[in-house]
């Protein structure tokens, strides 16, 4: 039986069809994530989302709905780690530059530049893991634009490794483009899926993101940076 989990605080109804089918819908916000137990994740960009066809899926034969995160269900739910600008760890070399902005913190990032932060996955860890970067760009430009991101993890598991010396980094994604429109200062957020990464619960992690270089990064002036987190799936 394949199961369909959706935030508690959201409405979930349904209509029959012709042939006795039950099409099912959710009011939920955009963007918001749904789990299927034996299938892909996705997301939702409507509200309200049709979550079955009437010409695949019976809700009777089989599917079962539960909530998530304090509703009836109670079956899991979305945690997130946030790594402030302000405790970026910054070198002397090709390293992003903390700006006090005219309303908020922001790291300032040129190509090839990059900072580095470190966090504890908590005990319990699982599902999967996006990477979430809320940024601007700075220039004085319009029109179609990307810009190139680097994302690169060292893991280090209590007892078994140490923090010295690690070789860096045992994972890593490149050259992962956001594509916008360059427009005044508008906020664009990018998600980066860490599909793949070595990173199990309680382990240590260093974490490096990086504007990419080459002349695929389009975008005019400085990428701004104001919020940064790791989001993920928790039962």
């Amino acid at each position: 039986m394949a199961t369909i989990y959706y935030p508690s605080s959201s409405s979930l109804y349904t209509r029959v069809i012709a042939g006795g089918l039950t099409e099912v819908y959710v009011n939920v916000a955009p963007d918001t994530i749904f789990i299927l137990s034996g299938s892909s994740n996705f997301t939702t960009s409507l509200t309200p989302q049709l979550l079955l066809t009437a010409s695949t899926y019976d809700i009777t034969a089989s599917w079962a709905v539960k909530a998530v995160g304090g509703g009836a269900g109670g079956i899991a739910t979305a945690s997130f780690y946030s790594f402030p600008v302000q405790s970026a760890k910054l070198s002397t070399t090709q390293s992003a530059r903390l700006n006090n902005g005219a309303t908020c913190w922001e790291l300032l990032f040129n190509q090839n530049e990059g900072a580095v932060w470190q966090m504890h996955m908590p005990v319990g860890y699982s599902g999967s893991l996006v990477n979430r970067i809320q940024w601007y760009a700075t220039g004085s430009s319009t029109g179609a634009k990307q810009v190139l991101w680097n994302v690169r993890l060292t893991t280090v598991t209590p007892g078994a490794s140490t923090v010295v010396s690690q070789s860096y980094p045992n994972f890593e994604i490149l050259g992962y483009t956001s594509s916008f429109n360059q427009s005044g200062s508008w906020l664009q957020e990018t998600d980066i899926w860490l599909t793949g990464s070595p990173i199990t619960s309680s382990d240590m992690i260093i974490y490096r993101l990086e504007r990419g270089t080459g002349s695929a990064d389009t975008a005019v002036g400085a990428i701004a940076v104001v919020n940064n987190i790791f989001e993920w799936v928790r039962g």
